[in-house]
């Protein structure tokens, strides 16, 4: 691939989602009973303007491409629809309806949450391929704004600010959208500077 190259990225993700699944079915035939699942990992998001259309599509849709990329194969048999919709299969490889039956009939038991914070969301602004950061996403995360109100409290970690109610947004995101369940928090937590030596 080239260096930089968007579409290797989805397409690992593609054939790390076909491994599990292969892995998933060997297992089972074992009968051995154990649990299988996966975490997913980032950032809760909930629109800059509460009041806003744009800004809580944005917050969803943002969402949706961090933990549905995974989730939404693995619970729901294909990749999201807004994906699927921007991603041409040159840089997204479709699942074939044998893979997508086989996914559904192999959900994981369990899924992993991987919770430290949220970010503030918008659409981005004219978001082009080639020409936009956010792109193919196309949402803007933003914890700080310009007049340097943050989310949350900062912590020893620039991308991670302490905004409590993380955990419920992206547990009732995982739940309501992917009817994951049972839910698991996996990592969570905070940076900070000599922590051994505060006050509990």
């Amino acid at each position: 691939y080239d260096k930089g190259s968007i579409s290797a990225v989805y397409k690992c993700g593609h054939y790390s989602i076909l491994s599990h699944l292969a892995a998933v079915e060997e297992y089972r035939k074992t009968k051995l009973n154990g649990k299988i699942g996966l975490k997913v990992d980032g950032n809760a998001m909930i629109p800059l303007d509460p009041n806003s259309k744009a800004d809580q599509q944005a917050a969803f849709r943002g969402m949706v491409w961090a933990f549905g990329w995974f989730a939404n194969p693995l619970y729901k048999g294909n990749y999201p629809a807004s994906m699927l919709d921007d991603l041409d299969s040159t840089i997204l490889p479709r699942f074939t309806l044998s893979e997508m039956k086989r996914l559904r009939q192999n959900k994981p038991d369990f899924l992993g949450y991987d919770a430290y914070t949220t970010g503030w969301a918008r659409p981005t602004k004219n978001c082009k391929r080639n020409e936009s950061n956010t792109w193919p996403i196309c949402v803007d995360g933003i914890e700080t704004l310009p007049n340097g109100t943050s989310i949350g409290p900062p912590t020893n970690s620039f991308w991670n600010f302490d905004y409590p109610q993380t955990l419920r947004i992206g547990l009732k995101h995982l739940y309501s959208t992917y009817g994951a369940y049972p839910l698991y928090i996996t990592e969570n937590g905070m940076a900070v500077v000599n922590e051994s030596q505060l006050s509990r």
